[in-house]
Order: structure tokens, then sequence, then C-alpha cells
């Protein structure tokens, strides 16, 4: 495991010399005033209040965990873009002064903070307040605050010719909200930077304008902007500016936001601006915040932000690596197989009151496939006219709706939404044969993802079964689970990925080669 930085050491708190006033004693205190008063405020706050600013509030061990991964100048000008409560800009500058205290050293710090929820202000001021105790105590220099309201107000300057960068650093936990594209805001960036489909995004993009050239920019985000195809022009733009250099991955989704019951997976990563993009990058795995991490190494940059795919890969152990190496080498796409996947084109709501769980005449209903209708690990559906409560059958009550019809045959089928865990895996496919449903045509439910022939009826019924074989191998559970954090499934998940030959495919249905299109289970 790669040493930690002096203020790492503190987020897990091992010993370090004392040189006057005890440091390491005052910012345990610190850290816990800091945290009391941000549990306090989050507590009175209004729940539709926090969800119209969608407000979830940093955790004192994240917010260490984030301060460690920036290194500060001895004068340097730190942005804290929807501050909240002031936790992580806090935490950043507590931190920075114990450790210059600890190495006999003093650093001019500032702190631009932005924070568009006015009651959140005097918690802030509270928590700045023990920032300037701390410093008088530990005998360095008091730091200088600005606290600013609604952050995306000076969006227009940012981009102005004249504008001059002034942060040497950024810390953001940003709001997750949906950006509407009809916003002022939203056309700003689609005009001057990219297009971002949240607000997260929006503000980690305004951040990095405000950096100086080598400035650093940390942040915690969903790890959705990775993979997501919205994200794709932001990752493309955030590639342009500057390079990741760590990442971080918190794989349990209820372990980081959980006073806010928050059940999503996060990465925080580290961002340089202006920097070229190293040959290793850093990862550290971490079940849980306030525990050290599983993993903590370097990993070849390729292996996280590969040639010619826009996506940012996040691997979790030696064995996802080695899953993508062996995936990257398979000689086929989903195309080069003459093959296409798309969405179940039925959305049962719509069509309720054309739903039952009796056949009607021959020609008059065809069976609606659902998720439900195959179990994880199962790899023949069973089709029946009602599943979980809802009925399958659905009647054909005019030609468009017969539009969105496939005909009967050999297809492959994955659920759409997992729970992306590593009890279930992440892909759960099955085949479908003539024999598993009835009728010349069938229905396919919209968390249905369908894999099937570019060209033709069907599939050839011995490549859908090795085609869902492989697609239920260890190889590929591991290699979905570096692109996604989220519980859904994407056809563009399914599409980059490579694939044995038909040759190879029909030999994993007949029982040839096995292990073959496993991926290479290296241990840690």
């Amino acid at each position: 495991m790669s040493k930690l930085n002096s203020k790492a050491a503190f987020r897990y708190g091992q010993s370090m010399p004392l040189a006057g006033a005890d440091p390491v004693h005052l910012l345990g205190a610190f850290l816990s005033e800091i945290s009391e008063t941000t549990a306090q405020a989050s507590y009175a706050l209004d729940n539709s209040r926090k969800v119209r600013f969608a407000q979830y509030f940093t955790p004192i061990a994240v917010a260490n965990q984030m301060a460690a991964m920036l290194d500060l100048p001895a004068r340097a000008v730190v942005g804290d873009c929807g501050a909240g409560t002031g936790i992580l800009g806090a935490t950043v500058l507590g931190t920075t002064i114990a450790s210059d205290s600890m190495q006999d050293k003093a650093g001019q710090y500032e702190l631009q903070a932005y924070e568009i929820d006015d009651l959140l202000h005097h918690s802030f001021r509270e928590n700045l307040s023990r920032v300037n105790d701390l410093a008088v105590d530990l005998f360095q220099p008091v730091p200088t605050c600005s606290l600013h309201g609604d952050f995306t107000r000076g969006a227009p300057g940012i981009f102005q010719e004249a504008y001059e960068p002034f942060l040497d650093a950024a810390i953001l936990n940003p709001p997750y909200q949906k950006l509407h594209q009809s916003s002022d805001l939203a056309k700003l960036l689609r005009a001057q930077a990219a297009p971002t489909p949240n607000l997260y995004a929006a503000f980690i993009l305004l951040a990095v304008q405000m950096l100086r050239p080598g400035g650093q920019l940390v942040a915690i985000v969903p790890r959705s902007f990775c993979n997501g195809d919205y994200f794709r022009p932001f990752r493309l733009w955030l590639k342009e500016q500057g390079a990741i250099d760590w990442l971080v991955r918190y794989q349990r989704r209820s372990n980081v936001f959980r006073a806010d019951n928050v059940l999503q997976e996060n990465v925080i990563f580290r961002f340089r601006r202006g920097a070229s993009q190293p040959s290793e990058i850093r990862v550290s795995l971490s079940d849980d915040p306030d525990q050290p991490p599983k993993l903590d190494t370097h990993v070849p940059d390729r292996d996280i932000l590969p040639e010619n795919d826009d996506r940012i890969y996040v691997p979790a152990t030696r064995e996802e690596l080695a899953a993508i190496d062996v995936n990257r080498a398979r000689p086929c796409s989903l195309a080069d197989l003459g093959l296409t996947i798309s969405t179940g084109k039925i959305e049962d709501f719509r069509y309720r009151d054309h739903l039952s769980v009796e056949k009607a005449e021959a020609e008059a209903w065809v069976p609606l496939v659902y998720a439900q209708h195959w179990e994880r690990g199962q790899h023949k559906i069973q089709w029946r006219p009602a599943v979980s409560g809802k009925p399958a059958c659905l009647d054909v009550f005019d030609e468009n709706l017969g539009r969105r019809l496939a005909p009967a045959g050999h297809y492959v089928v994955l659920k759409r939404i997992s729970a992306n865990d590593d009890r279930t895996g992440r892909c759960h496919p099955a085949w479908i044969t003539p024999d598993c449903l009835p009728g010349r045509r069938w229905a396919f439910e919209n968390h249905v993802q369908v894999i099937g022939p570019a060209i033709g009826k069907s599939l050839p019924p011995a490549l859908a079964e090795g085609l869902a074989l492989f697609l239920a191998s260890r190889e590929v559970d591991l290699v979905l689970k570096t692109i996604s954090g989220t519980t859904q499934l994407n056809c563009n998940d399914i599409r980059r990925l490579r694939f044995p030959s038909k040759a190879d495919l029909v030999a994993i249905k007949n029982g040839e080669g096995k292990g073959e299109h496993g991926a290479a289970s290296a241990a840690l």
C-alpha cells in the first residue's frame, strides 16, 4: 500500500511527532465539533428544503479523506463550492494548519466559499470560527474567508475573455440535481464548454474554470458520470482540461451518505488543471469511509482512461483489472457478430387497460416478457400469463402497437435493472426459444434489454445459448462493475463489451473450451 501524506495520517489515526501544542489532540477535537455542528444543521432542515437545494451533507470521515487528497502550496486560495456548513473547507484548513504546525512551518490560506441556502450560513460561520481558534491555539496564521451565495450566479463572468482564474484548489460535494436544459445555466455551459445533464457536473465544470494552471480539484460525485452517455461531452471536456490522477471508490452504496438515506455508489477524484495525464493513476478502495482503504495502489492510466474509449473505468480489485485486459483482447464487438441490442418497447403502465391474465383469441393478444419472468442465474425464461402480480397478456388493439412487437424466435434477454452487488452479479442474461412463449409475435417490457440479429428474425439457437452463457461469465460481470456504478444496465454498456467469435460462442454452448471465457482471478 502506498504511503499516505502527512494530512492523511490524521485520517487513519497514525501517531506523529508533536511540537509545542498538541496538534493531533486539537485537530481531533476540532473535527468532532464541526461534524456535530453539521449534523445539527442537517437535522434542523426541513426535508423539502433539502430536496429543493439537493443537500446531502458530507460526513467527517469523507471530508478527511478529501482534504488529505489536496496538496496545498504555502500560499493558497481554496474554493468550497456548495459549502453547506463549510465542513469541507473547514476540514481542509484545519488539517493543513495542524500539519504545518507539526512541520514547524506556516502557510497563508484563503477560503472562497459559496452556499445558496442562507439558513446554513450561521453554521458555516460557526465552523470557520473554529478554524480561527485552531490556528491561534497552534500559533499559526489565521486564514481569511469569504462567504458568497449562489455559486452558479457568477457563471457568465467565468467565461469572459478577461476572466483570470484565482483558485489554487477546489473541494466539492456538489448538489445532485437534474439540470434542465432550457435553463440559462445549461445554455451557457453548452455554448461555452460542454452540455451537462446534472448540476453536480455543472459545479465541477465551473470550478475547473476557476482553477489556476496546476490547480487541484477534489470532488465526491456519483459514479454515473464515469460512463453515462449523457455525460460523454462533459467527460471529453474534462479530459481536455487536465488530468485525473487519483480515484477513491466507495463500493457499498449505502455507507457514504447514510445519514441522509442516500443509496448511490460514489467516487472521489482528484483533478489537476493543465496537467498531462500521468502514466499511473492512484486507486483507493473502501467499503466504508470510516475504514482505511482495502486497496491503495497505482494503476496504468490506460486501464482507467483507455484510448478510443471516453469512459472512466474504476476497478475495485486486481481481478477486475485482469478481466478488463482479457475482455479488451476479445476479437468481436456485438456489431461484428451481426447482433443488435435494444430496450423493450412496451411500457406496461401505458397499456394497463389492455393487459390481462387471460389469453384471448389467437391473433388478438401477444405474450409480454417481463424481467420477472426469469430469476438471476436461470438461463432460460419461464413465461407465465401473470408474474409478480403483473398481467402478461397484451391485447393487440391497433397497428401502432404491432410495430413494437418482435417475431417469435431465439433471443438473449438481460435485466435492465440489477442490484449491482457481489451476491447477485451485474449481468443477468437468459435466452428465449419458441418453446418458451406462445404465439408468432412477442412483446418485451421496458425493463428488459433484448439482443437479436441485425438482419433476420432471430438468432441461431446455439449462438443465442452460447452468448447468454458468455454474458453470465465472471469476466463480463467484473468488467461491467468497473464501467458502471448504477443499478441500470445500459445498451451501450453491452455494445462496448468485446466478445469471442461466433464459433467460440457456439463452443461455449456445446461445453467446449470451458473456462476460456472466464476472467483471470488473481487475488489481491
